[in-house]
C-alpha cells in the first residue's frame, strides 16, 4: 500500500514552496546582494573592450564590370576584400604606419600603456615600442580586426577592438588607410610592370635610331646620295608602312606577353589549369569566326599588294576588318563572362584575373596573326626594292631603317606615357565613407547586464538555500 502522506512530504505543493521562500526572504536578499556585489567587483576588474567602426565602399573597376555581368561577381569581389581586411599583410602595413606616427609611444597595442580595467584611472605610462617586434604587433592587431559586408551593398564595415576608446578609433582608421594604400598599389602593380618593360625597349630603340641615323649620314656623305628618286620612294613608303605595322604588332605582342607573365605569377597552378580549360573551351567555340577574320585579313593584305594602301577598296576592306575584330572581341568578352558566371568554381578562383588572362591570350593570338600577314607584305616590298640598282637600294634601305626606328621609338614613347598616366591616376577602388570615432561605451562588459545577471544568479541561489534550510533544519 502506498503511503500518501509520505508522498506529499517529498513533493511539496506550490503553497508550501511559497511559504518556505517567504520564511527565507532574508537569506534570499542576502544572496542577491552578495551576488550583485560580486558581479560589480567583476565588472570593475574586467578590462573593457571598445570597438570603433568605420564604413568603406569598394568600387567595381571597369574591367570587372565588363567581365562580371550581374551581382554575383560584385559579391565575390566584396568577399575577397572582406578577407583582405583581416589578412596579415594588411595588419603589417597598418603597424608600420603606426610605428611612423607620433602616437606610437602611447598605444596599448605596442605596450605603451597597460590594458586598464573599469576601476583603473587609465593613466598612460608612455614607452617607445620595440621596432623589432613588427611581426608580433601585426599578429596582435590582426586578431583584433573584424570586417563584414553590409548585406545587398558594396559597403564593408570595419572595426578594431582595444581597451581604450580613442585607440580603437585610431587603429580602425589606420587599417582603413592602409587598405586604401594597398589597394591602390595592387591596382597599379601591373601597369608599373608594363611601364618598366617599355622603358627597357625604348632604351634599346633609342640606340637603334642613333645607329641608323649615323649609317644613313655616312652613306650619303661617302656616295654623294641625297634623295631617293622614281619608284624607289613609293616602294620605300609602302615598305615603311608595312614595317611600322609589323613592329607595332610585335611591340603590343610583347607588352601582352609581359602582362600574361605578371598574371601567371599571381595565379596558383590550380587556377592556371582551370583558366586554360576555360580558354580552350571558348577558343573551340569561336574557331569558325577566327578563320573568317584571318581570311578577311589575308584578303586585305593581298588587295593592298595589288592596289596600294591608299586605294578606296583597300580602305573599305580595312574598315570591315576592324569592325569584324571589334565584334569578335565583344562576343568573346560576353562568352567568357558567361562561362565564368556559370561555372561551379566561380567562387573558388580569382576569376577576374583568369578572365583578364583569357582576353590577353585572345588578343595576343590576333596580334601574332596580323604580324605574320604584315611580314608577307613587308617581304613583298623588300623583293621589289631588291630589283632596283644597288646604290638606290642601299640608300632606300638605310632611309627606311631610320624611319622605321623613329616610328617605333615614337610608338613606344606613346605607350609609355599611357601606362604612366594610368598608373599615376590609379587611386584604387576603396573609399572611406564613414571614419571611425571613439565609442562612448565599451562593447563589453555592460554594467547593467552584469548586475542583472548577478542578481538573477543570487536570486536562484537564495531561493535554493531558503528551501533547503526550511526542509532540513
Amino acid at each position: 500500500m502506498v503511503d500518501l502522506n509520505n508522498q506529499s512530504s517529498t513533493n511539496p505543493n506550490p503553497t508550501e514552496l511559497l511559504q518556505s521562500i517567504l520564511r527565507g526572504k532574508m537569506i534570499i536578499a542576502g544572496c542577491v546582494i552578495l551576488a550583485i556585489m560580486i558581479a560589480a567587483a567583476k565588472y570593475y576588474m574586467t578590462v573593457p573592450v571598445y570597438e570603433a567602426k568605420a564604413v568603406i565602399m569598394v568600387k567595381s573597376p571597369d574591367k570587372e564590370r565588363v567581365i562580371k555581368e550581374g551581382e554575383a561577381g560584385l559579391e565575390f569581389a566584396l568577399q575577397t576584400n572582406v578577407e583582405l581586411l583581416k589578412s596579415f599583410p594588411l595588419a603589417d602595413a597598418a603597424v608600420r604606419k603606426l610605428l611612423n606616427s607620433e602616437k606610437k609611444n602611447n598605444l596599448e597595442l605596442f605596450g605603451g600603456r597597460p590594458a586598464k580595467s573599469n576601476a583603473a584611472s587609465g593613466s598612460a605610462n608612455a614607452s617607445a615600442p620595440d621596432t623589432n617586434n613588427v611581426k608580433l604587433f601585426a599578429e596582435k592587431l590582426q586578431r583584433r580586426i573584424a570586417s563584414e559586408n553590409i548585406r545587398n551593398t558594396n559597403l564593408i564595415e570595419v572595426s578594431v577592438s582595444s581597451p581604450y576608446a580613442e585607440e580603437s578609433a585610431l587603429l580602425t582608421n589606420t587599417v582603413c588607410e592602409a587598405f586604401q594604400m594597398k589597394n591602390a598599389e595592387w591596382s597599379a602593380a601591373q601597369d608599373l610592370s608594363v611601364s618598366h618593360t617599355i622603358e627597357k625597349q625604348i632604351t634599346e630603340q633609342d640606340e637603334k635610331v642613333r645607329q641608323t641615323e649615323k649609317a644613313l649620314s655616312d652613306y650619303m656623305r661617302n656616295n654623294e646620295v641625297y634623295e631617293a628618286s622614281g619608284n624607289v620612294a613609293d616602294l620605300q613608303r609602302s615598305y615603311t608602312s608595312a614595317q611600322s605595322e609589323y613592329d607595332a604588332n610585335r611591340v603590343q605582342y610583347e607588352i601582352l606577353r609581359k602582362q600574361l607573365a605578371f598574371i601567371d605569377a599571381k595565379l596558383s597552378s590550380e587556377e592556371k589549369t582551370y583558366g586554360n580549360s576555360l580558354y580552350q573551351n571558348v577558343n573551340n567555340q569561336f574557331q569558325a569566326l577566327r578563320d573568317q577574320i584571318k581570311a578577311k585579313e589575308k584578303a586585305y593584305i593581298d588587295l593592298a599588294l595589288q592596289k596600294g594602301n591608299k586605294d578606296p577598296q583597300v580602305e573599305e576592306l580595312r574598315k570591315q576588318l576592324v569592325n569584324m575584330k571589334a565584334e569578335y572581341n565583344q562576343v568573346n568578352r560576353t562568352k567568357i563572362a558567361g562561362e565564368i558566371a556559370g561555372s561551379a568554381n566561380a567562387q573558388k578562383y580569382r576569376y577576374d584575373m583568369i578572365a583578364s588572362k583569357m582576353q590577353l591570350n585572345i588578343r595576343q593570338a590576333e596580334l601574332d596573326n596580323s604580324a605574320r600577314e604584315y611580314m608577307k607584305l613587308k617581304d613583298y616590298y623588300q623583293t621589289q626594292l631588291n630589283q632596283l640598282p644597288a646604290k638606290q637600294v642601299t640608300f632606300a634601305k638605310l632611309t627606311l631603317d631610320n624611319e622605321v626606328a623613329k616610328k617605333t621609338y615614337a610608338f613606344l614613347k606613346e605607350k609609355l606615357d599611357e601606362t604612366r598616366i594610368k598608373a599615376a591616376s590609379n587611386v584604387g577602388g576603396v573609399v572611406v565613407i564613414n571614419s571611425a570615432f571613439a565609442p562612448s561605451t565599451p562593447k563589453s562588459p555592460h554594467l547593467a547586464q552584469t548586475l542583472l545577471l548577478g542578481a538573477g544568479i543570487g536570486l536562484l541561489l537564495g531561493i535554493g538555500a531558503a528551501v533547503m534550510k526550511d526542509k532540513y533544519m
